[in-house]
């Protein structure tokens, strides 16, 4: 199988390429007016001769990663006192559930559960070469709010389930890009 690198780097253009669009990889829910934006930005590709697919695609079962790999970084001190990293250390502390923490085993113990969802990804490659998903399943928020605790009316569960969509991907060591439309 190629890297995603090697197929980028010899495509002049999207012609002939298979693209998949999953509007939420994560199942939290996608704000309509995003997941339509960046549904017509991956059909519009099928005019410059791409093969665009929308699929069913889920990689949710690796969202505990991310709070697992925080758990890790709890208490570091290079981490930097933002906000944002106080509550998502509010939120890892209350689900430790005995799961390795602080040292680079338990890194790798964290890794490696978010490892299941290799598989999936890699047969998603083999029948596609590039994946498109919204990077965030919502509109920008205000500076005040932490995180959105809705999405399209169903509660999050927790600080990290905003962005699961865009960890899942990352986490994985997957190249990945974000734009804006238009």
């Amino acid at each position: 199988m190629a890297s995603a690198r090697a197929i980028v780097a010899k495509a002049s253009d999207v012609k002939g390429l298979c693209i998949a669009y999953v509007s939420d990889v994560a199942d939290i829910g996608v704000e309509p007016e995003i997941d339509d934006i960046c549904r017509s930005t991956a059909m519009s590709l099928r005019d410059a001769g791409a093969t665009v697919e929308e699929i069913a695609f889920d990689i949710s079962d690796g969202k505990f990663a991310l709070s697992g790999l925080a758990r890790v970084v709890d208490g570091r001190p290079t981490i930097r006192q933002s906000r944002s990293t106080r509550s998502l250390r509010r939120q890892s502390q209350g689900q430790r559930q005995g799961r390795p923490q602080g040292d680079a085993a338990g890194f790798w113990r964290i890794r490696a559960e978010a490892a299941g969802i290799v598989p999936a990804l890699a047969e998603l490659f083999e029948r596609y070469d590039l994946l498109i998903t919204p990077q965030s399943p919502v509109k920008q928020f205000p500076v005040e709010m932490n995180f959105p605790t809705l999405i399209n009316g169903r509660k999050l569960d927790n600080y990290t389930d905003w962005i699961a969509g865009s960890f899942l991907i990352t986490l994985m060591s997957l190249p990945a890009a974000a734009c804006r439309p238009g």
